[in-house]
Order: C-alpha cells, then structure tokens, then sequence
C-alpha cells in the first residue's frame, strides 16, 4: 500500500474536471505497481501541516501502508502558521512514519503567482528541504521542477497545467506524473 498525505493539491478532485484515475497519487502509484485497493488518497481540502499531523494515526498509520507521500505547506504559508511550527509538525510526521515502519517521501509544491509571493513562500520551502535532508526522506522537488518548466514552455501550455494559481488541470497531474516517472526517484515510491 501508498498512501498519499496532503491537501487539496494531493486530493486533486476538486478542482477543475480532474477525476480520481487523473490524479498525480493515482498514476505514480500504478506506475509502481500499486493495484488502485491499494492507493490511499489522504488529501483533504485546505489542509495544513498541524491538520496532517493530527490526522495522520486514523489516516495512514493505521492503514499500515509501505510508503507515505508528503505533500504540505502551501496552507501553512497562507495562513501564517510559523515557520518553525510548520517544520515542527513536518519533522513529527516523517518520525512517525518512520516509527511505524512506513518510508516517507518529500513532494514540493509551486504557487503561481507574483514575485512576493514566490520570496514569501521560499521559507516554508526551505524548511521542508532542509527536513527532508536532516532526516534522509527522499524529496522530489516539485517546486523547482514547475518553475523551470516555465522556462521552456509556452506560456500556453504552461497555464494548461493549472486550474487556478495552485490546482493543477489533467494535464498538471500528468505533469507531475512524468517527473516522478524519471529514473532518478526510482524505487522511491515502493
């Protein structure tokens, strides 16, 4: 089993016509290897960090999956949460996971938007990394990924991939999809 713990992003659903075989936890899962009874979707709408963590025995430990995907922050971020409570709360997930024998793994997430928003938000980044590193979790840098494909995409079909500044369309949820799929994170999902 994998199990996907996030917000509205992860849940993917809700936003746009994305359907639940459209979405980024659905297709890396199958792509690993995951039959569809075993992807648990743990996404809920507007969540933040303290939410997950407070979620997290009734949604994914006791559901004892191999893998736990992390995605938060976005939230935390526009609803002022500190910083270091955000990285606390993530810090208290990936040990336990890690204490119930459940790998994590790290996913970034971008925001469209103004220039303001980008440097506001590169602390609640930053502070996701560095846990990620200080604790071995593997972490696909989704982040850094959308904002360079804004670089080499036309603006047309970078917008595609979103429904709104932070949802992403069919076409974002594939997005992801393939950079999971690239050879450097395989394995990282089983």
């Amino acid at each position: 089993m994998i199990a996907w713990l996030g917000d509205s992003v992860t849940k993917g659903t809700s936003y746009g016509v994305v359907t639940t075989t459209d979405t980024f936890a659905y297709k890396i899962s199958v792509a690993n290897g995951y039959a569809p009874a075993d992807i648990i979707n743990a996404g809920v709408n507007s969540d933040t960090s303290s939410g997950m963590l407070a979620r997290l025995n009734t949604d994914v430990i006791a559901l004892t999956p191999s893998v736990c995907v992390l995605e938060c922050g976005l939230n935390d971020w526009q609803d002022g949460v500190a910083v270091s409570s955000y990285r606390s709360n993530v810090s208290s997930i990936f040990l336990a996971l890690k204490s119930a024998s459940i790998k994590p793994v790290g996913l970034s997430k971008m925001e469209r938007g103004s220039t303001a928003d980008f440097a506001n938000y590169q602390p609640y980044l930053q502070a996701f990394e560095n846990e990620c590193a200080v604790q071995g979790v593997n972490c696909v840098d989704l982040y850094r990924e959308e904002c360079a494909s804004y670089l080499y995409l036309s603006n047309t079909a970078f917008y595609a991939n979103y429904v709104d500044a932070v949802h992403l369309t069919v076409a974002g949820h594939q997005f992801v999809t393939d950079l999971c799929a690239r050879a450097k994170f395989s394995g990282w999902f089983v």
